[in-house]
């Protein structure tokens, strides 16, 4: 036996030992993420560490409005696409205007372009500028600490919906079933390998745990509440994997339907430290 074959075998039983989401975990099954952030990834940890902390100070006691929702839109310097990705969505979002709030973040000061069109749109009711590319994790945690509504719809800023949005049958679906992270809408197929997994349910969605998604999706304030902060690297998956871990799945809304979404930006990635 060779000595790289041994080295596996090491490190396959270690990892089977260790427990799952620890930073024990992370160096044995993704040594690829230390050799490119080295230090940087580190310290992240140190500084969740205080985020969790500030995060509490502000978000103990905090009270929910039932049957509101707040829209957060997450930008990341596309103007071309966040365009399309607002437009589509007012007029697909179909719910009263007076229990729906609508939040934007923007974590690319550069383009100066997507600032001044985000300053200038109207019917917003909270814009937040970055003063630095902080990434997807840190613009979720500034956001998400503002909201008081009951739910969330979470939409990052390159996708074009395509049909109406059944909010009121997300909500319920939501509040039947505890153990509903999220209702995805169902989006338009890119591959054959789209939502590998999911599986039909006669409970009005089909369900789906390979992961919690961040493609366009309705959530229960409640969750972040219980799951803050989301992780500054690997945010999605980090977050699917706590989520994972507390018992929750994910659910998907008009499966082998018409889709309600369609992915713009998978040519041109949003920008990231």
């Amino acid at each position: 036996m060779m000595i790289v074959d041994i080295l596996r075998i090491i490190k396959q039983r270690l990892q089977s030992k260790v427990t799952e989401g620890n930073l024990l975990w992370r160096l044995l099954v993704f040594p690829g993420r230390f050799s490119r952030y080295k230090l940087k990834l580190i310290l992240a940890y140190f500084e969740l560490y205080s985020l969790r902390k500030s995060l509490k100070s502000k978000l103990s006691g905090k009270k929910l409005k039932n049957n509101e929702v707040t829209i957060i839109i997450t930008s990341a310097g596309r103007k071309e696409y966040l365009q399309k990705t607002i437009e589509s969505l007012r007029k697909y979002f179909q719910y009263d205007d007076k229990k729906t709030k609508w939040f934007i973040i923007d974590d690319y000061p550069e383009s100066q372009e997507t600032r001044s069109y985000i300053e200038n749109l109207k019917g917003f009711d909270l814009k937040l500028l970055n003063t630095k590319n902080r990434g997807l994790g840190y613009s979720l945690n500034r956001i998400y600490s503002e909201v008081e509504s009951e739910f969330v719809f979470h939409c990052e800023d390159d996708w074009e919906f395509l049909r109406p949005i059944p909010i009121m049958k997300m909500m319920t679906l939501l509040r039947q079933d505890s153990t509903l992270g999220q209702i995805l809408a169902y989006r338009e197929p890119i591959n054959q390998r789209e939502y590998v997994g999911a599986k039909e349910k006669d409970k009005g969605y089909a369900e789906y745990n390979r992961i919690f998604a961040f493609n366009p999706y309705l959530t229960k304030m409640e969750l972040f509440l219980r799951f803050y902060p989301f992780a500054l690297y690997f945010t999605a998956y980090e977050y699917a994997l706590k989520v994972r871990k507390g018992g929750y799945k994910s659910g998907i809304i008009g499966y082998h339907e018409a889709p309600y979404v369609r992915h713009l930006g998978a040519h041109r990635r949003a920008r990231i430290k």
